[in-house]
């Protein structure tokens, strides 16, 4: 199923067109209404739009937003919940050029009358696969939901969800959820904050790493009120390990949901597990368009340091949509607050009604020849190209797999050219013939091409270095998209074949 794409005009946004863009993306909601956008210039600045998307066909509400690597591939999807009315969620798959579609699952959570829901994920048992979690929307009592991909079938929707109530039966304000490894320790910690008429934060740990948390009797690590005892206007939360902040754990950043906001940031500086006990680490005042009563957070790696993430916010409440993104530059002091933004720009052209942000990467996609089969003719020289779509990333890793019916592989010269730059991949190989190739070419394989041993009748399988001094690696630093061409000579007479596939696996 595709999204519902709704594409507009965006004046304050350059739209993506043949621009080197890193695999980062962030997207931000309003309307019924996602945005992806994308880092053109790799400097840290999110000025192009990728996609625009309507993820709730007929709803012009609220969308909490959130994004998970749910198959443990190192790539995000993207989940979408109604903020408002029934309670529906969607999990998106997303490509590194920030394109969202297909649709992967759809999950009607058992929240009784709860007025919309919001969403995070959380790796609960360190498993480098994210379960998801759900809370609930307000007019109903406080609950998490959480649930894994057991079978792992991809689906969420099929599973049995387990269940947690992280605040007393009698509040009805709805809960925002977010997760992080706030102790570091395991996995991430669930982190639960009041949305609504309320001012607490709860953290809840999978003690026993079973990625269940009812069955956790010592699973609350803490509770807590950032702003005070008296403060009742709902809190909007994000985790994850700020620059300069605390022993290496996530963070816990919390925002105003209603009032003058102002982020604050705790962090866990004594190593004791939890955050309430520490002195506050860092308040940074929320001032401009739109920030005059609450905000949104998230928190998300933009500048593509590989660890540490950076603070990103957007109005809560208003018809301005000026996100921010914060971050330590390096001065003087670990503080944000000292800094000015990395980044400031309007989210959606038009007046917007609260803006909900998250942030995610995708790092490893792979594009494949789509015209094959084709003929190899004997003694000659075939030609074949095929495209990358814009944004793809730059390449920072990249494997070629090939699938080739040849009956006489020795007669075969491959090479693969981009962007002006070309590598033989081998020559007149294996040293035995054999009839055919399925392989992966990787410079991190043990074994060269080269010295390959192939038996005739069969086709040379596994995956090889390519032959001697060559490496892909040549290509590192370009950006994947565009035109790529693979050249295959037969350079003798007598023996022909056909090319069934050839694949780019790139690591942006």
């Amino acid at each position: 199923m595709k999204p519902n794409i709704s594409l507009r005009a965006q004046s304050s946004l350059e739209r993506l067109e043949n621009r080197i863009a890193p695999a980062g993306l962030l997207f931000t909601a309003t309307r019924g209404i996602v945005n992806v956008l994308l880092d053109g210039g790799t400097d840290g600045t999110y000025d192009i739009l990728a996609d625009s998307f309507s993820p709730f066909i007929n709803y012009r509400g609220g969308i909490n937003i959130a994004t998970a690597d749910m198959d443990g591939d190192g790539n995000s999807e993207l989940i979408t919940a109604k903020a408002s009315g029934t309670p529906s969620i969607k999990i998106w798959a997303v490509t590194g050029g920030g394109h969202v579609g297909p649709l992967l699952d759809t999950i009607t959570p058992a929240l009784g009358n709860a007025r919309g829901a919001s969403v995070a994920a959380a790796d609960l048992n360190n498993d480098g696969r994210d379960e998801i979690v759900i809370g609930s929307g307000p007019g109903f009592p406080p609950v998490v939901l959480t649930a894994r991909d057991s079978d792992r079938d991809g689906l969420f929707s099929d599973e049995t969800f387990d269940s947690i109530a992280p605040f007393a039966a009698n509040f009805r304000g709805g809960v925002k959820v977010a997760a992080g490894n706030t102790n570091n320790t395991g996995g991430e910690e669930v982190i639960v904050a009041m949305g609504r008429a309320g001012g607490k934060v709860a953290v809840f740990s999978d003690v026993n790493s079973n990625a269940i948390l009812s069955d956790d009797v010592a699973g609350k690590l803490e509770e807590f009120t950032p702003f005070g005892a008296k403060f009742r206007g709902g809190i909007n939360v994000a985790s994850g390990p700020i620059s300069g902040a605390g022993t290496g754990g996530a963070d816990i950043v919390v925002v105003k949901a209603t009032g003058k906001p102002s982020v604050l940031i705790f962090t866990d500086s004594n190593a004791s597990g939890t955050v309430s006990d520490d002195a506050l680490f860092d308040t940074i005042p929320l001032t401009g368009p739109g920030y005059v009563s609450g905000a949104n957070v998230g928190a998300g790696d933009t500048d593509d340091s590989g660890i540490l993430v950076e603070v990103i916010t957007a109005p809560a409440h208003g018809k301005a949509s000026i996100i921010k993104i914060l971050d330590d530059d390096g001065d003087l002091g670990a503080l944000l607050s000292d800094n000015d933004p990395d980044d400031v720009r309007p989210a959606f052209a038009s007046p917007a009604a609260g803006v909900t942000v998250a942030f995610g990467k995708v790092i490893s996609e792979s594009f494949s020849f789509p015209d094959g089969p084709i003929g190899l003719p004997d003694a000659a020289t075939t030609t074949l190209r095929f495209s990358v779509p814009s944004g793809a990333g730059l390449i920072r890793d990249l494997d070629v797999g090939l699938a080739i019916a040849h009956t006489y592989d020795p007669d075969l010269d491959v090479t693969i050219t981009h962007n002006g730059v070309s590598v033989v991949l081998f020559t007149d190989v294996p040293a035995a013939s054999a009839d055919g190739f399925i392989i992966r070419l990787s410079d991190e394989a043990i074994n060269d091409i080269g010295a390959a041993t192939g038996v005739s009748g069969s086709a040379l399988t596994g995956t090889f270095d390519p032959e001697g001094a060559a490496v892909l690696s040549t290509f590192d630093g370009l950006d994947a998209s565009g035109e790529w061409t693979l050249t295959i000579v037969d350079d003798a007479a007598g023996d022909s074949g056909t090319l069934f596939n050839w694949t780019l696996f790139v690591t942006t």
